[in-house]
């Protein structure tokens, strides 16, 4: 388990996945159809974090993000988007779970369609993570 917020946000955004190319800290990406995709963005979630007993908690919010094709069947490229995003989230998450990053719960994965209005589309969910309370005796 980590022991702040930033070793946390720092921890994601150094990782490397084959099938994510780039992983980033900003609530609202500059997405330009030139960047690399699939594409990772995540931030804080405003007004979750908690003081409990043993841990404090707070929450992260995910985007999963790929283009969604300006040219051929729309309906089916944002099927193919939102299925393989999803996919890597899955897998994204179960590394976070399984590496000590102190995942506590995860919201189930919202599609994502276009609500960027860049041709982008994909999969949006929350982490909540443990970080150690840190004690001042």
């Amino acid at each position: 388990m980590k022991r702040s917020i930033k070793q946390v946000i720092e921890s994601i955004e150094a990782l490397t996945f084959n099938e994510i190319e780039l992983i980033a800290f900003e609530k609202y990406p500059d997405t330009d159809l030139e960047k690399i995709y699939p594409l990772l963005t995540f931030y804080l979630d405003d007004g979750a974090m908690t003081f409990d007993k043993n841990v404090n908690t707070f929450n992260l919010r995910f985007r999963m993000l790929d283009v969604v094709s300006t040219q051929g069947d729309k309906d089916l490229r944002r099927k193919e988007v939102i299925s393989d995003c999803f996919g890597i989230a899955s897998g994204f998450v179960e590394y976070l779970r399984s590496n000590d990053f102190g995942v506590n719960s995860v919201t189930s994965a919202t599609p994502i369609s276009s609500i960027l209005k860049d041709g982008l589309g994909g999969v949006e969910f929350s982490v909540l993570f443990n970080i150690e309370k840190i004690c001042l005796t």
